[in-house]
């Protein structure tokens, strides 16, 4: 039975008042209680000084009211009250009123009414007092280029990414507008465009971050008028793509049918999968692989009368996974005390635990949480592209290390091992760089491991069959220049040949 907090606080006002009898189950009160909807959950509203959800950036002696969303909507009392832990630095009043003192930081939460309840009804948030702001001086636009050469059909919608210079920025936001509403819209918060009719507009992004004179900067989108599609055909280079997959991979299905017209519109076709927990496409044509074994789906395209269909296979051992929006499922491990700092459209960025010695040890597969396979005979080679601004030795972590752990479910880490060693170096910076350079440390770095190589427990006689792991690990330590990286992707190939043209195409990223 859930408890319900204010029903016993009401039925214990009601055995005060009755004074002359006790409150037992024998106790006749005239009728049975009505139970009182109690608050569920708070959500703060967010302010023009939030930075984030969780951060409040003011200068001294500023002021604003708080406010917040209190559900259920039946709740009996939706009052709510707010409390500074260090009213020094910052005080709030119990309707929600702020007002900034002296340089710091303070807590700041709401509770319901009575001032007490679950954790959903209390959230926090952190007040930064601080001197100054720090204003945007620059800002990048990440994905716009496509826009002014390949357009966007009328009714289409693109997402803009932008990038505030510097990262220190205090208010990473921006302002929206179109100067052509007749041709393309755009989200005034968002940055979300949307094609209207065919023509050019112009976006123009503004700083949104106190700046007496914010930085602006523009760019242009092309309408293109939808075109009827009078037939379409899946390539043969795309059926032969899609028919190795590998596990995490995002796919836009669009670039793999060749349309006629040429120039019709492709966002006419919609998408469907017969076999989702394989690989799932959105109502854009993007497909995504979720299964770690081997498996198939079919992709239905149609358009008016015309309807095709794509086989997907997703291939044994084959790992492709991107860090540009996310890391997915991968995860980093908990007692590092790493965590996520931002991810930018191209990478993610990692902030490393530690305080002389970081550390951020990137996880795929731990201790059979999850699991998959690999196939050394077929995709030999596990790549990683990474920015680590710490240099390496290799064979040694004195200056930090990435080491890779991997092994099979056979018992005793495997009949692979644990550490990978490779055939000369121990099992810390056991990596090759591609092209066999040195390992960069004002740029990004493609890394690789032989899987057919050396272990510290076993090697296997025969690589000519497939490994359930149990591991899957980057060790990621002992840095001592930095405290944070960048990871750009995770994938498996079968020779190094193939790895090289990877790198060199213009998909390096996607």
């Amino acid at each position: 039975m859930r408890t319900n907090y204010r029903t016993l606080l009401y039925s214990a006002a009601l055995c005060m008042m009755a004074g002359f009898s006790s409150c037992s189950d024998e106790t006749d009160l005239g009728g049975s209680l009505q139970e009182i909807q109690t608050i569920s959950s708070i959500t703060l509203d967010q302010t023009v000084y939030n930075a984030d959800v969780q951060n409040l950036y003011m200068l001294p002696n500023q002021e604003i009211q708080l406010g917040c969303t209190v559900l259920p909507e039946e709740a009996n009392d939706k009052s709510v009250k707010w409390t500074s832990q260090n009213e020094t630095v910052a005080t709030v009043s119990a309707d929600g009123y702020l007002v900034s003192k002296n340089l710091g930081t303070t807590v700041v939460r709401v509770t319901p009414g009575i001032g007490f309840g679950p954790s959903a009804t209390t959230p926090s948030f952190t007040v930064n007092v601080v001197d100054h702001f720090n204003y945007i001086e620059g800002i990048t636009l990440k994905n716009t280029d496509v826009l002014a050469t390949e357009g966007l059909a009328e009714s289409a919608s693109y997402q803009v990414e932008v990038e505030a210079l510097p990262a220190t920025a205090t208010f990473k936001r921006y302002k929206w507008e179109s100067l052509n509403t007749e041709i393309a819209t755009v989200d005034e918060k968002s940055g979300l465009v949307t094609g209207v009719k065919a023509g050019t507009a112009t976006i123009k992004v503004t700083a949104d971050d106190f700046s007496a004179s914010p930085v602006s900067t523009t760019f242009t989108v092309k309408i293109n008028p939808v075109i009827q599609i009078e037939n379409f055909e899946f390539t043969n280079e795309a059926k032969e793509y899609l028919g190795q997959l590998g596990y995490g991979e995002v796919y836009d299905l669009k670039k793999s049918v060749a349309l006629t017209p040429s120039n019709a519109t492709v966002e006419l076709i919609s998408w469907s999968s017969d076999n989702a927990s394989v690989a799932s496409v959105d109502e854009d044509g993007v497909l995504t692989v979720h299964s770690m074994l081997s498996g198939s789906a079919t992709i239905t395209a149609s358009t008016g009368e015309l309807t095709k269909t794509v086989s997907v296979n997703v291939a044994e051992g084959r790992i492709w996974y991107s860090f540009e929006n996310g890391i997915g499922d991968w995860s980093l491990e908990s007692g590092n005390n790493s965590s996520v700092v931002k991810s930018d459209g191209e990478k993610t960025t990692i902030k490393m635990g530690g305080s002389e010695k970081y550390r951020g040890d990137f996880v795929w597969i731990r201790k059979g949480v999850s699991q998959t396979r690999i196939t050394p005979s077929v995709y030999r080679y596990l790549a990683m592209k990474i920015d680590v601004a710490s240099p390496l030795s290799a064979g040694s972590n004195a200056a930090g290390c990435i080491k890779l752990e991997l092994w099979d479910d056979s018992g005793d880490k495997g009949t692979i091992g644990n550490n990978y060693t490779g055939a000369i170096k121990s099992a810390n910076n056991s990596f090759e760089v591609l092209d066999g350079g040195s390992f960069q440390t004002t740029a990004p770095n493609v890394i690789y491991w032989d899987l057919q190589s050396n272990y510290d427990k076993h090697t296997p006689t025969d690589w000519n069959q497939t490994f359930t792991l149990n591991c899957l690990k980057f060790v990621i330590a002992d840095y001592t220049a930095t405290d944070s990286y960048d990871i750009y992707w995770v994938r498996s190939f079968k020779t190094i040949d193939e790895l090289k043209a990877f790198v060199e195409s213009d998909e390096t990223n996607k």
